[in-house]
């Protein structure tokens, strides 16, 4: 863990993490899941904000918030970041405009 900060005011620790990995950059699944057990926190409260990794390195540098609780994340978090969160609960949901075309008969 590179940095660990209390943010009182927001209700939410941000913590910036390092870890190794073989192979590209993992997704923002598997970076949740390992955040989660590294935090001891459970997932739908905690943001991801940013994955960084080098072309050819094997380090992840990984930039995430975790709220104490989940009203306060939706209170203080951005919009484009809740979506992200709920986007991936809800599964492939297509929205309402966009509807597949029906085959014709």
């Amino acid at each position: 863990m590179i940095r660990d900060f209390r943010n009182n005011l927001l209700g939410r620790r941000e913590v910036t993490l390092t870890f190794s990995t073989q192979g590209p950059t993992p997704s923002r699944k598997q970076v949740l899941s390992l955040i989660a057990s590294a935090l001891h926190a459970p997932e739908d409260r905690i943001v991801i904000k940013e994955i960084k990794q080098e072309y050819g390195e094997t380090v992840v540098v990984v930039t995430a918030n975790v709220y104490d609780d989940a009203a306060t994340l939706k209170r203080v978090e951005y919009q484009h970041y809740l979506k992200r969160l709920e986007g991936k609960k809800e599964g492939q949901q297509v929205p309402a405009g966009q509807a597949p075309a029906q085959e014709a008969k």
